[in-house]
């Protein structure tokens, strides 16, 4: 009965792995054959797993002939016939010039002159080739004169302990100068052996070598090589497949084999043979070697195989990987714009693939494929990671682009140690605790009179500072709420703030000039695009630049003067905003001009870790809301990043003014 083999083609996830077709024989297993078993057409199947190897691309000399009689001519040969140094022949070590040849290293070579048609070689002791290395054969040699029809100098290879010589390759006949010839030797072989040979006749002819050398380095990992696979069913009904094969790992790593069993035509390969029904070589721990055997009771599985469409598969995996992509880098990084961006990504690595999401999730193979420079004209979270064959994939790289209205900066969200980090403060600024907050908008400027006056119809600010850039001041708690709803509504926004059922100020009466209870009792719709005021958290956090580090005394530095007008240098006045240095993310004034209303109820921290805190209660009718980071009057240490003042939400105070935000769009 006759049995064939096909070998699949490499597919992508698996890097070329061997299978077998089988054809009608007795136990109605099915097996065809391939008829082209190429070496150099050999592919591996493959399955990353996170190991990594390191390896030097050094090359180490391990065995070498040049003569000298030195230590280091460790490989040894046998000259065909003896040396015969004499006038009419020379065969042998020289330190002399014949044909104008000297050593090509050292001062001595091996010359020949006059060979009278006989055969001369040297042959070179086989050696042991250790696994895990890529090997190199060099040596060099001078001929003159030799006539390419009759004569020759040549060489033969033979590896893993083959006499026959029958490989030879002919040198050029008439170099007339030392050349080199070099060798790759295949990896899969496990010894080496070398003959150079040279036959001429005449007095003016002349073939020598030199500097024989086998050098080797470390190999790259690689995936095993399987071969030579074979299967045959057994002829005595059992329904036994043997299958055959060999396997070579250039890194000497113990593979783990497996078989697989395709029924439709090698399309897919989603069949595994039970286990039980096993034995032989395959499983954990397969070295490299020939002749290996697995045994297969084909019969057992309970599946009628009387099918051309069966094929098989032998799985070899060696658990190496080539390294791991360098992660993808993103041009320009993240960070807040009111232009779109946009965005290049790229990898250190060559020839990486790199796969993008912007909609929040992990990317993988099955995401975005990266190709092109990206817009991003809405706030996104860009997300990217770099594969690459047989290397461990990329790092996840992640970058927060923020467009943000005019006039507003994007701040990311993040966690940050709130409270006296310093050890400066008040006792209220304690304990320093863990706060986690979710992405907002923030004004760049407090809010200036010029822009009050447009919502408001009437600028509160005389007497401290007067003009269209100064911030407002003379502002009630409950005149902030009012300014952001009716900006809102004037930009078709969805207002933040709800007071007697309404978020229409018109309908809310007269802003109280004493505590009122029906306004301190406001609601606020935190996932509406309106403006608001900004939490005690987001201000602290915002007036932080961000981060936690550095850790300033002021936003944007520890030196007072840079940052903030206050009463050292400030004239007892207000000053235009934007007049001093702006903190990390680009913000003016969060420490002195004017305080900042927030919209938290004044109240103790606690110690444990929040996400999003609106203050310690809420609208429990207190009198007191806070104001944040000093004002043109105030001693340096109200502009303290971490300071908590507190007002009558009534009161409109000289010092007091505020700054808007948004929530997340």
């Amino acid at each position: 009965m006759r049995c064939n083999f096909v070998v699949q083609d490499a597919v992508p996830a698996k890097a070329g792995s061997k299978s077998l077709v089988r054809d009608a024989i007795p136990a109605k297993i099915k097996l065809y054959v391939p008829q082209d078993r190429r070496p150099a057409l050999r592919s591996t199947a493959l399955l990353l797993i996170l190991i990594m190897f390191s390896f030097s691309l050094g090359a180490e000399t391990v065995w070498q002939q040049g003569f000298e009689s030195s230590s280091n001519d460790n490989w040894d040969f046998t000259p065909i016939p003896d040396p015969k140094p004499n006038r009419a022949v020379w065969w042998g070590a020289t330190d002399q010039a014949l044909g104008g040849a000297d050593a090509y290293s050292g001062d001595w070579y091996w010359g020949s002159w006059n060979l009278q048609n006989e055969s001369h070689a040297l042959e070179f002791d086989s050696v042991q080739l250790s696994a895990g290395y890529l090997y190199t054969l060099d040596f060099y040699y001078f001929s003159s004169s030799l006539d390419p029809a009759t004569e020759y100098s040549r060489y033969s290879i033979e590896y893993d302990y083959g006499y026959t010589w029958t490989n030879w390759q002919n040198l050029q006949p008439d170099t007339n100068a030392w050349t080199r010839l070099s060798v790759e030797l295949p990896a899969q072989a496990s010894s080496v052996r070398l003959r150079v040979e040279a036959l001429y006749d005449g007095f003016s002819k002349y073939a020598h070598w030199d500097a024989f050398t086998l050098r080797r380095t470390l190999a790259s990992p690689m995936p095993p090589d399987v071969y030579n696979v074979s299967a045959l069913q057994r002829r005595d009904g059992s329904k036994i497949v043997d299958i055959h094969y060999d396997i070579f790992d250039a890194n000497n790593d113990p593979a783990t084999v497996s078989l697989l069993l395709s029924v439709n035509s090698g399309g897919s390969f989603d069949y595994q043979p039970n286990s039980a029904n096993l034995v032989g070589d395959m499983g954990d721990s397969i070295a490299s070697g020939i002749a290996k055997h697995i045994i297969w009771n084909a019969g057992a599985e309970g599946i009628d195989f009387d099918d051309s469409t069966y094929r098989i598969r032998v799985l070899a995996e060696d658990h190496t990987v080539m390294g791991t992509v360098a992660g993808p880098v993103f041009s320009p990084e993240g960070g807040s714009s009111s232009t779109p961006y946009i965005v290049s990504i790229s990898s250190a690595t060559p020839g990486a693939s790199i796969y993008y999401s912007t909609d929040g999730s992990d990317p993988d193979e099955s995401s975005l494929l990266y190709n092109n420079p990206i817009t991003i004209g809405t706030t996104t979270t860009l997300k990217a990671r770099a594969y690459k064959e047989l290397w461990l994939p990329s790092p996840l790289a992640t970058e927060i682009y923020g467009i943000a209205p005019e006039g507003f900066v994007y701040v990311p969200g993040g966690t940050f140690s709130m409270g006296d980090t310093r050890g400066e403060g008040e006792s209220d600024e304690l304990p320093i605790h863990s706060v986690s907050l979710s992405p907002f908008y923030i004004s760049k400027y407090e809010v200036k009179q010029s822009e009050y006056l447009a919502v408001m119809a009437n600028n509160p600010a005389q007497g401290f500072g007067f003009g269209a850039n100064y911030p407002v001041y003379f502002v009630s708690w409950y005149s902030a709420l009012k300014y952001c709803n009716l900006r809102s509504l004037n930009e078709g926004l969805t207002p933040v703030y709800t007071i007697s059922g309404s978020t229409n100020p018109s309908n809310w009466g007269a802003v109280p000039s004493l505590n009122d209870v029906t306004w301190n009792a406001v609601l606020c719709a935190w996932s509406a695009n309106g403006y608001r005021l900004l939490t005690e958290a987001e201000w602290e956090y915002a007036a932080r630049g961000g981060s936690s580090t550095p850790d300033y005394i002021y936003s944007g530095s520890n030196a007072i003067n840079e940052v903030a007008w206050y009463l050292s240098n400030s004239g007892q006045n207000a000053h235009p905003v934007g007049t001093k240095a702006p903190n990390a993310l680009g913000l003016y004034d969060m420490s002195g001009n004017v305080y900042e209303w927030c919209w938290d109820e004044h109240g103790a921290y606690g110690s444990s870790a929040v996400s999003d805190p609106h203050g310690p209660e809420s609208n429990t009718g207190r009198s007191s809301r806070l104001r944040r980071g000093g004002y043109y009057e105030s001693l340096a240490t109200y502009s303290r990043i971490p300071f908590r003042g507190h007002n009558d939400p009534a009161s409109a105070y000289r010092g007091i003014g505020f700054r808007v935000c948004r929530s997340g769009l």
